[in-house]
């Protein structure tokens, strides 16, 4: 589900960026400044402050992305 409370369809591929992840704050910081809707990109600005409190509270739970099943 999601922000919204819509349901994501079954059949539409979905991308997850966790806060561990140590290019996380890159990407969300290279999608900002794509968007052209002031509430979207302040939303998404508010979402990077939050990735980065979480990088800065716990550098030791940051790690590089990996697609390994868990």
């Amino acid at each position: 589900m999601r922000a919204t409370g819509k349901p994501i369809p079954d059949d539409e591929p979905v991308f997850v960026l966790r806060a561990q992840d140590v290019h996380a704050v890159n990407a969300l910081l290279g999608y900002s400044v794509l968007l052209d809707n002031p509430e979207h990109r302040a939303a998404v600005e508010q979402r990077i402050k939050d990735f980065e409190a979480f990088r800065d509270a716990n550098p030791d739970r940051m790690k590089f992305p990996d697609t390994a099943a868990a």
